[in-house]
């Protein structure tokens, strides 16, 4: 466990009672960042200084939801039913480019990888309801290159595509306690879905360990770890998937929450990190 100490802090120009919800970092640029801020608001900021480089005060009608870094630009998703994909070098209040969902539903999840990006949505019903995972190629951003529409049944609440599949495999968890991982480049659900985990519990928060396991962290921060099926052992119906369950985290971490699994920045960096924190 390693406790991280503070360097250097900044409030980006912020007003006092301004929450942050997310941050990201383009991996193409040294110091180029983000974060969306409540109600609506992004802010690219220098990394190096945290210094803020140009606010946008409604980068969504509603609500922003997730944040991502998309290749040479950022990514956001909001509950006005859009994805945006925004600049950094631009600085201008309007997205480069607008993907738009299915009848306006919000969205809550978002991931990106090299031109795909996928956004999942947010279930606001009592129970279960209708919920989606979009696909699109950001070079034609029409209409959604997939669809995944029956896999959950309640709120996405993380997307994060394989760090070195060639085949874009897309991790998806809910509140509905099922992580499900699809290959994108199937358009028929029924094909594209290639292995589904119950985690007995709300997912929190997903994320790849390995190429061939993923980790899931519930609501009441028990962790669990599965294992990825090869192709071959997929197309025998009869193979079963390992997993192990670790329980409640806190304890191990002497913390009262988890943030969120980090994982390394670089495809061929092992690391996954259990970032926690403490309300005191």
């Amino acid at each position: 466990m390693v406790n991280a100490s503070l360097t250097t802090g900044s409030a980006l120009s912020l007003p006092s009672d301004t929450y942050i919800y997310s941050l990201a970092r383009l991996q193409s640029s040294s110091n180029s960042a983000a974060c969306i801020a409540s109600p609506s608001s992004l802010v690219l900021f220098d990394s190096n200084s945290l210094s803020a480089v140009h606010h946008i005060r409604k980068c969504h009608t509603d609500s922003v939801t997730a944040l991502v870094s998309a290749g040479s630009r950022f990514a956001t998703a909001g509950r006005d039913g859009l994805v945006k994909l925004w600049d950094d070098r631009a600085k201008s209040e309007s997205a480069s480019t607008t993907l738009r969902g299915k009848d306006g539903v919000g969205f809550s999840a978002i991931a990106a990888s090299c031109n795909l990006i996928a956004a999942g949505t947010e279930n606001t019903r009592d129970g279960p309801g209708d919920v989606s995972v979009l696909v699109w190629d950001a070079r034609s951003p029409g209409t959604a290159l997939r669809t995944y529409a029956d896999s959950h049944n309640d709120t996405i609440t993380a997307l994060t595509f394989h760090p070195t599949a060639a085949s874009p495999l897309l991790l998806s968890s809910s509140t509905d306690a099922l992580l499900t991982l699809f290959d994108t480049s199937q358009p028929d659900e029924d094909d594209a879905v290639a292995q589904v985990f119950n985690h007995s519990a709300a997912v929190h928060c997903a994320s790849f360990l390995a190429p061939d396991e993923v980790a899931a962290i519930s609501a009441d921060e028990q962790l669990g770890v599965y294992q990825l099926l090869t192709p071959e052992a997929i197309a025998n119906e009869d193979a079963v998937a390992a997993s192990t369950q670790y329980g409640d985290v806190r304890p191990n971490l002497s913390a009262g929450y988890v943030v969120d699994l980090l994982r390394g920045a670089s495809p061929n960096e092992p690391q996954t990190w259990v970032a926690s924190g403490n309300l005191e």
